[in-house]
């Protein structure tokens, strides 16, 4: 069952490109932490993931949405 509608919304979608070899980003430990947290909580190492919960809030509070691609 859907969700009801919020003003003709009803679901939405981000992208976040990750590099894992040419980043720039000074991440604190806390940061490097979250960002580790989502993956793992992913459980991309399954033959089928399913996974319990996903940390994107917090994921999302360190996106830098001033310098950003939009398509």
């Amino acid at each position: 069952m859907l969700p009801k509608a919020d003003n003709g919304f009803v679901a939405g979608a981000v992208g976040i490109l990750f590099d894992t070899t040419k980043y720039n980003a000074v991440l604190t430990p806390v940061q490097v932490k979250l960002i580790d947290k989502f993956f793992d909580n992913l459980k991309l190492d399954r033959e089928n993931p399913e996974p319990d919960s996903i940390a994107y809030g917090d994921l999302m509070k360190m996106v830098d949405i001033e310098n950003r691609w939009v398509y």
